[in-house]
């Protein structure tokens, strides 16, 4: 994801709004956290936002998904992909729709947390959207991550699209080692 931003750059504001949300996650205060939700500060690669639909996921309570759930459509790139895993960590039957519509995000990160979600809480049918990310994203990262998780849960589509990656890149030496390294890696974990 892009570190540039519509949102605030104010340091300050975002350090003590990061610090509320540690703050709230150690008390378990969930009203705190879903007010957190609406925050607007990002530094970096980091949104509070995401950050408290996380905390807010690791409270463990399903509840709070309907508070979380809005902003997979946030402006914020870093809260959507922040709410996105923590849908998906809340096994959240509502986030399956939300997340194949994220299949389709502007940007590869949220891509591939959405990849990851519908991967992990869909089934073979939705798992066909994920295999079609896997084998032809333009990202090559959100390829790999893609198609990863469809070897993790042993969705048999893995083997070829790994495959024919490993052997478009052996023919691209161009598009760098260390991502050809990730590739060849998962194969040998496709054929054991």
């Amino acid at each position: 994801m892009t570190a540039t931003s519509a949102y605030p750059r104010d340091k300050k504001g975002f350090r003590e709004a990061l610090a509320r949300v540690h703050r709230y996650e150690a008390e378990g205060n969930a009203a705190g956290l879903i007010g957190e939700l609406d925050s607007e500060f990002e530094l970096g690669l980091l949104s509070v936002a995401g950050l408290a639909a996380r905390a807010l996921a690791r409270l463990g309570d399903p509840r709070y998904a309907k508070h979380i759930r809005p902003l997979v459509r946030a402006n914020s790139p870093f809260a959507r992909f922040g709410a996105l895993i923590a849908l998906r960590e809340l096994h959240d039957a509502e986030t399956l729709p939300l997340a194949l519509a994220a299949l389709s995000d502007d940007e590869p990160g949220v891509r591939a947390a959405a990849a990851k979600t519908v991967a992990l809480l869909g089934g073979p049918s939705e798992r066909g959207a994920v295999a079609e990310i896997a084998a032809s994203d333009p990202d090559l990262g959100v390829r790999l991550d893609a198609a990863t998780v469809l070897v993790d849960v042993g969705d048999g589509r893995a083997d070829a699209i790994v495959r024919a990656q490993v052997d478009a890149l052996a023919r691209n030496r161009w598009r760098g080692r260390r991502m050809a390294k990730a590739w060849r890696r998962l194969l040998e974990r496709v054929t054991g």
